[in-house]
């Protein structure tokens, strides 16, 4: 049976406890981090399958996460989130896809969607 080390990264508590416990339900095994900082040192310090990152975030933003977790594993399952995508000059998600997000979530999200989103990513 595959592994499956998630990784969430949000600078939101509230929601990122909401995902651990989702994510635990599913029988993952999961890791926090509250800022981008945070999430690669993490990332390189443990075997991850999946991350799960917050755009907007304190210290590096999502983005420059994405970007950075490429440079060390072109292959990794990433999945970027945002509830504040359209308040800016462009569409944060859509750009986290080209820099290799596999799947985009706005916030807020359906607990059932986020469930399959997640779902098909680690059972694939």
């Amino acid at each position: 049976m595959k592994r499956n080390n998630v990784l969430i990264i949000d600078d939101d508590t509230e929601l990122r406890k909401y995902i651990v416990s989702t994510l635990n339900s599913l029988g993952c095994k999961t890791i926090e981090a509250s800022d981008g900082e945070e999430g690669l040192a993490f990332f390189q310090d443990f075997q991850i399958d999946l991350v799960i990152t917050d755009i907007y975030m304190p210290k590096m933003n999502g983005i420059e996460l994405i970007q950075n977790i490429r440079q060390l594993d072109s292959k990794i399952n990433i999945v970027a989130m945002s509830g504040d995508f359209r308040n800016h000059n462009h569409n944060s998600l859509e750009w986290a896809k080209a820099m290799g997000a596999l799947e985009i979530i706005e916030k807020p999200f359906d607990h059932q969607d986020f469930v399959s989103k997640v779902q098909a990513i680690i059972h694939e």
